[in-house]
C-alpha cells in the first residue's frame, strides 16, 4: 500500500491555490504508481515537491558567498540585541535564494576565534513555489528552519554577560576568509581589536600598513577582494572608537581590495 500526502492545485477565491490531499493506492494500483513515478519527473516532482535552490546540477557557476560575524567578546545591551535580531532577520530575508551563507560567533580565542552557527544555502520560500510540481508548505518549513538558525545566533550572543579579552577581530576575519571567496561580509562588533596582532586599546597604535608586516592575518586576505562589507559598529568601548580607529580600518579594507564598506552605528 502506498500513501502520499501531496499538494494539488485547486481553484479558489483569487485564483488557484494548493490543497492538501491524501492519496492512497494498494495492490496493482500501487505497483502502477511506482512504475509511473520512476518514469515521470513530473509525478516525482509532486510526490517530492521541493526543488533545491542554487545552480542547476552540473553547473560550474560558483554560489555567491555571504558571511556574518557577530562579536561576542563584549556583552550586548538589550537595545543592541534587539537591533541585532531585527537586522539579522531582515538581512536573511533580503538575501537571494541560492546564496551560500554562514554565520559565526567571534570569540576571544586567538587560536580558534570563530564558532559556526549556520552554514548552508538559503532556501526558497513557499511563496515562490510552482504548485504544479512543488509543495509550498514543505518549502516554508525549510525556510522557517533557516531563519530560526539566525535566531539561535542572536540567543547565543545574548548569553554573554560580561566582557572577555582578547578581542581578535582581524584573526576572525582571516580565519573566515580562508574558507573561500566572500562576496558579502557583515560584521557586528565594536571594531576595537585587542590581540597579539594589533591592540587598538593602546593610544599609540600605528596606522595600518600592510607593507610593513608579514602577519598573515593582515596580508593574506585575497578572498575579500571585490567583497561588499557592512559594519554594524556597536557602541561598546566608546572612548576607543575614534577617528584614528576608523582610519586604521579604512586602510585595512583598502589593502584587502574590498569593493565597498558601509558603516552603521548601533547605539547602546
Amino acid at each position: 500500500m502506498l500513501y502520499f500526502d501531496t499538494s494539488i492545485p485547486v481553484p479558489g477565491p483569487g485564483g488557484w491555490r494548493p490543497s492538501r490531499r491524501a492519496v492512497m493506492f494498494s495492490g496493482a494500483a500501487a505497483a502502477g504508481v511506482v512504475a509511473l513515478a520512476a518514469a515521470s519527473p513530473l509525478v516525482l516532482g509532486r510526490v517530492n515537491p521541493v526543488r533545491p535552490s542554487g545552480p542547476e546540477p552540473g553547473s560550474t557557476a560558483r554560489l555567491r558567498d555571504a558571511a556574518v560575524l557577530i562579536d561576542v567578546t563584549d556583552p550586548f545591551t538589550a537595545n543592541q540585541l534587539q537591533f541585532l535580531s531585527t537586522g539579522l532577520r531582515a538581512y536573511a530575508e533580503r538575501l537571494p535564494a541560492g546564496d551560500q551563507i554562514s554565520a559565526d560567533l567571534l570569540l576571544s580565542s586567538e587560536q580558534a576565534p570563530l564558532r559556526r552557527m549556520l552554514a548552508g544555502v538559503k532556501p526558497r520560500s513557499g511563496a515562490t513555489a510552482n504548485p504544479l510540481i512543488e509543495n509550498p508548505r514543505l518549502m516554508d518549513t525549510d525556510y522557517d528552519a533557516f531563519l530560526a538558525r539566525f535566531d539561535a545566533a542572536v540567543a547565543a550572543a545574548g548569553e554573554i554577560k560580561r566582557g572577555t579579552q582578547p578581542s581578535p577581530i582581524v584573526e576572525a576575519i582571516w580565519v573566515r576568509a580562508q574558507r573561500g571567496p566572500i562576496d558579502d561580509l557583515t560584521l557586528w562588533s565594536d571594531m576595537v581589536n585587542h590581540s597579539a596582532t594589533v591592540n587598538h586599546f593602546r593610544s599609540k597604535f600605528a596606522k595600518f600598513d600592510a607593507s610593513s608586516t608579514r602577519n598573515v592575518a593582515l596580508t593574506q586576505l585575497g578572498s575579500l577582494r571585490g567583497a561588499r562589507v557592512s559594519v554594524y559598529q556597536l557602541a561598546i568601548n566608546v572612548s576607543h572608537q575614534t577617528a584614528k580607529l576608523r582610519a586604521w580600518w579604512d586602510g585595512y579594507w583598502a589593502a584587502a581590495g574590498v569593493a565597498d564598506v558601509k558603516w552603521t552605528r548601533v547605539p547602546a
